[in-house]
């Protein structure tokens, strides 16, 4: 069969090993070894390192029984990376497979398409990506694993992309001779499987893989219909079941999408530029990308064809999920049989006082589509029970207490349920008590596109459970990378009929950890996370029953944890849960379905339905491997179960069934059954092929985005789409630039920047923003002075900060552009600030265009841990940030907060809170200035909400500090009410020019000392703030017994887009 068919019986080693969550570990005495097969990996997160002088790993050769040999491994172990060891070389996987396509027409032939960022890449090696290409290889000749090197292979040398729409996607292809192309070459290699890998070449010589694809012709040709839709050079899409609904909306209830922002609002751009144009001439082809878009940001894959079609049926027998009188992910109609509220809740206060005081059998509803963020009161603790006699902040858990129901209107009617969110990282939003329940809300985390690689520690989770019996139902969940649900120690838990997504953090991304207990999953909808389930503890029984599950593909979803002990059958395996029983779900995406770190008791696997072929699936994701039949006779009940949701095949497991199956389609000991399941008619929809004459690019270079808008933008998206042919040219534009507006928070600047009204000129005198440096206001795409390497290139916290104690006076700190470097830990409330020394520059390559056209956002620096100091401190001369962009933990305006601490009886109180309790809300910060000469340009800063920015007094040289420049950046989402400045003047002068500005409380404002000034010009503030656009304090504001109002301010040639005052001059 081949070499990807033999796995032989391992050696003693390790099968994984992971250092996650800051770890630092050494490894003394000898290396770790690694036994061979193609999962054996190791994987280090960005944040852990194997201390100085540890030992590394070795790899256990040969067939695995004797004369075995050790491989050591690289010396260098790339955070990010998985090190695979497989029993013949140690390889480094990155990238992602996109599958196998065939030629259907002469001259025949076999193309595997590959996917990768290479500028990621670049960025985690430390190393350029010099070359790239394909291996392709006849599994017969496959003597051991697959690379450069390996004998008869065809390595093919990739230079173009796919097109212009895919830039990091590419192929290699085999075909039939162009001169003289016949069916012989068909009936050679039709049935031969092809096994292939993309290759990159980095700088240093040294080789990364992706994963390897299996297929044959024939493989493919058995997943296509007769509807099959050929692109121009007559291939079909590559061996993913291509989406046929293409074009038309489906019934779903959501209100929490999680795009890549700055792609979904490109194309929107793009789309908005041409209406009205030729471009969408053809009929159907504006609907088709106004489609497309929304996709984006609700990606279900397989799920738009097959969402009233999830199952089969024969006779009594259904294969895959059946929806019982209530829809699978629950919403439309749903039926809670949930009584009268006893605490109708508006806000939060009224939730925090109906949960303080419900008592077993109160219902706490909260009505329609309010929206409540519960980050205020999480964030400084418990306002009932501050006293201000002690200024003691007392922490605060929303919890729903024993026998209580929490429960909103998801599905009634039209409405799509309540929101509780949060804006900033949480250990947890809701603990919930014995026989509580939570039911028909939107639990929205604070974590979205681009968190994925965070450590654990710094991703939030929504739910966990505490008590035995909760339940919970009909809610949506999402935005908590780290885990929807945690369970432990707890029974009788009941999780249904709920939609779970996006919870993708690599290293977590669970849309339930379970331990040590007994849960009951079914009729959830789970799509674009990580793992559906982690599952551990040797009392865990978990019954997984009428699920679906979509657009995991690059995952396995159900993790075995290893447990104590070894497994009487099966030794060396380790033991886990106790039982596992996953009986009607359907499984749309290719994802592998268990990862076996330890064996449970049983497994039944009965009646499912798998959306693709058996083969297509890891052997080992169904069995142990290095085991034979006998699993399924002793541990493990796989029966009727169907394969291929467009040609369906009833399969079941025994030890009778052949280990070297004759069918492609199945795997080893399978056994087709007597059933015949005809196969669905899906119809297509196809979209329409549009291209663009002259791309453009987004106006504002932004990679951070918040949800102050929620989920509106996304619902005028959707009335567009259903209400395109009514619409003109004219509306469709202003239609799309609200949705724009509101999804990326740009306020007003669209349209001003539409109609021109940005800048006015009169009487040959020009009134308002306008560049006048030649680079673009706000920076980014079409900045001129943007660095693209460094003296030192760092790609984690580690490396920056090594770099900041080696860097000398001139030296460049390079973050490559997709790099997103975290600091410190969420979940310790702790991170220790950077102090940049003289002359250095901090440089990333915002608004950089690849040779491809995509445009690098920028590397970030993130923090989430929510923390009352400064991430920069800067008290030397001539230090520069260029290019960059800093996030901080907290984006919100906190208004209730502010209400409850200076807003007097607004809430029955007699007495304010003021300043004691206001600061138990930790006020987050940007860069503190002190010393001189300072330049900050091409920058986004954003999510600080005390300061973005703040100059002040240079003690060392004993006079206000001097010669800043602050230039085209953009500085938004500072913004806490009484606080909030984008930048703020202590005792310093500046240059303020050239930037954006959008959701400050200020975003220019001074103390008012007279040894501080600014001139601010040539600025843009987009429209949307608590106060006044810009401001100096004076008088009484600085208690200095005069009226100054700073040294000076100087403030022309900006643009106002809002309804608030533009200047705030307080004083003389």
């Amino acid at each position: 069969g081949g070499y990807y068919y033999y796995y032989g019986n391992y050696a003693t080693g390790l099968s994984s090993v992971s250092f996650l969550n800051g770890s630092s570990v050494k490894i003394n005495g000898s290396p770790i070894h690694m036994k061979a097969h193609p999962n054996a990996v190791v994987y280090m997160s960005e944040d852990s390192a194997l201390q100085s002088g540890s030992l590394l790993f070795t790899g256990v050769s040969n067939d695995f029984t004797q004369g075995e040999s050790l491989i050591a491994s690289p010396t260098t172990i790339h955070p990010r990376l998985s090190l695979i060891w497989d029993g013949y070389s140690w390889q480094y996987h990155f990238g992602e497979v996109l599958g196998a396509a065939i030629r259907v027409r002469t001259p025949y032939g076999i193309r595997f398409g590959f996917e990768a960022d290479l500028t990621e890449l670049a960025a985690l090696t430390g190393k350029t990506v010099v070359s790239k290409g394909v291996l392709i290889i006849p599994q017969p000749l496959l003597e051991s694993s697959l690379d450069v090197n390996s004998p008869y292979v065809l390595n093919v040398p990739v230079t173009k992309p796919l097109s212009s729409e895919h830039l990091n996607q590419f192929t290699g292809c085999l075909v039939d001779s162009l001169q003289n192309p016949g069916i012989d070459w068909l009936t050679t290699w039709a049935n031969i499987k092809f096994v292939s890998r993309a290759y990159f070449t980095l700088s240093d010589g040294s080789k990364i893989y992706t994963e390897t694809v299996t297929r044959s012709v024939q493989d493919i040709w058995d997943i296509l219909d007769t509807s099959v839709v050929l692109d121009e050079t007559d291939w079909t899409d590559f061996d993913k079941i291509p989406v046929k609904n293409e074009t038309q909306s489906i019934s779903i209830t959501t209100r929490a999408y999680y795009p890549d922002q700055y792609s979904f609002l490109t194309k929107l751009e793009n789309i908005r530029q041409n209406v009205g144009t030729t471009t969408f001439a053809s009929s159907g082809a504006l609907a088709s990308k106004l489609q497309a878009a929304m996709r984006m940001a609700l990606d279900l894959d397989l799920y738009y064809d097959y969402v009233d079609k999830i199952y089969y049926k024969s006779g009594i027998t259904n294969f895959g999920a059946v929806p019982d009188s209530n829809k699978i992910g629950g919403g439309t109609t749903y039926t809670s049989g949930i009584g009268s509220a006893t605490y109708t809740v508006t806000d939060d206060n009224t939730l925090k006082a109906a949960l303080d005081s419900a008592v077993s059998g109160d219902i706490i509803k909260i009505s329609g589509e309010v929206i409540i963020d519960l980050s205020d009161i999480v964030r400084a603790g418990d306002y009932d029970l501050f006293d201000t006699n002690d200024n003691i902040k007392i922490e605060y858990q929303f919890r729903v207490p024993a026998g209580v129901t929490l429960c909103g209107t998801r599905g009634e009617g039209t409405s799509s349920g309540a929101i509780l969110k949060m804006t900033s990282y949480t250990e947890n939003l809701f603990i919930l008590e014995e026989g509580a329940r939570l039911s028909g809300l939107v639990i929205q985390g604070p974590d979205m596109y681009r968190y994925e690689t965070a450590a654990a520690k710094n991703l939030s989770v929504a739910l966990v459970v505490n008590g035995d019996n909760v339940t919970i139902d009909n809610c949506e969940i999402a935005g908590f990378y780290n885990a929807a649900i945690v369970m432990n120690e707890v029974e009788g838990v009941s999780i249904h009929h709920n939609f779970i997504h996006n919870i993708s953090g690599k290293d977590c991304g669970y849309a339930m950890k379970i331990n040590q207990s007994t849960v009951t999953a079914s009729y959830n909808l789970f799509a674009n996370v990580t793992r559906v389930a982690n599952l551990s503890g040797e009392d865990t029984v978990f019954t997984f029953t009428n699920n679906v599950e979509t657009s995991n593909s690059q995952t396995t979803l159900f993790i075995l944890r290893a447990g104590k002990g070894y497994h009487a059958l099966y030794h060396p395996s380790r033991n886990s849960i106790s039982a596992v029983n996953m009986t009607n779900n359907t499984f749309l995406s290719d994802a592998n379905l268990f990862a076996y770190l330890g064996l449970p008791n049983s497994i039944v696997l009965n009646n499912n339905l798998f959306a693709y072929n058996e083969s297509t699936y890891s052997s080992g994701s169904f069995f142990l491997k290095g085991t034979n039949g006998t699993f399924f006779d002793t541990m493990m009940t796989m029966t009727n179960n169907a394969f291929d949701i467009v040609t369906p095949v009833v399969l079941s497991k025994s030890s009778s069934g052949p280990a070297t199956p004759s069918d492609p389609r199945f795997a080893p000991y399978s056994v087709s059954t007597s059933f015949n399941l005809t196969p669905k008619t899906i119809t297509p929809y196809p979209a329409t092929p549009v291209t663009y004459s002259n791309p453009v690019y987004l106006p504002v270079t932004t990679s951070s985005y918040y949800t102050d808008n929620n989920d509106t933008g996304y619902k005028n998206l959707l009335s567009l789409i259903s209400t395109l042919d009514s619409k003109t040219d004219a509306q469709i534009k202003s239609s799309l630039l609200s949705v724009q507006s509101l999804v990326g928070s740009f306020s007003n600047y669209f349209t001003f920047l539409d109609n021109g009204l940005g800048t006015i000129t009169h009487n040959d005198v020009t009134y308002g923003t306008h560049s006048v440096s030649g680079n673009p206001v706000g920076g980014g795409v079409g900045y001129t002075d943007i660095y693209t390497t460094g003296d030192y290139i760092v790609t984690n916290e580690a490396e920056l900060r090594a770099a900041l104690s080696q860097a000398v006076s001139g030296e460049v700190i390079f973050i490559p552009g997709n790099v997103i470097i975290d600091i410190g830990d969420a979940s310790a409330y702790s991170f220790t600030a950077f102090s940049v020394p003289e002359g250095i520059t901090i440089a990333s390559n915002r608004g950089y265009v690849y040779q491809d056209g995509s445009v690098s956002t920028g590397g970030m620096i993130r923090v989430t841990a929510v923390v009352s100091r400064y991430l920069f401190t800067v008290s030397k001369d001539n230090v520069r940030f260029t290019g960059l962009v800093l996030k901080g933990a907290d984006p919100a305006q906190h208004l209730n907060h502010w209400d409850r601490c200076f807003a007097g009886e607004s809430y029955d109180y007699s007495w304010q809170l003021d300043y004691y309790y206001f600061y138990c809300l930790y006020n987050t910060k940007g860069i503190s200035i002190t010393g001189d000469y300072c330049e900050i340009d091409n920058c986004e800063i954003s999510g600080f909400c005390s300061t973005a920015i703040s100059v002040g007094y240079n003690s060392t040289k004993s006079a206000p500090s001097q010669g800043h420049q602050f230039h085209n950046n953009y500085i938004h989402h500072n913004q806490i009410k009484a606080l909030g400045y984008g930048i703020v003047f202590g005792e310093g002068y500046a240059v303020i020019a050239e930037n954006m500005f959008n959701y400050n409380r200020h975003s220019i404002a001074g103390g008012g000392s007279i040894n501080s000034g600014y001139e601010a010009c040539y600025n843009v503030e987009f429209g949307q703030s608590l106060a006044s656009y810009f401001d100096m304090h004076g008088g009484q504001d600085h208690n200095a017994g005069n009226a100054y109002a700073g040294g000076y301010v100087n403030i022309h040639h900006n643009s106002f887009l809002g309804t608030a005052m533009p200047y705030s001059l307080r004083g003389t």
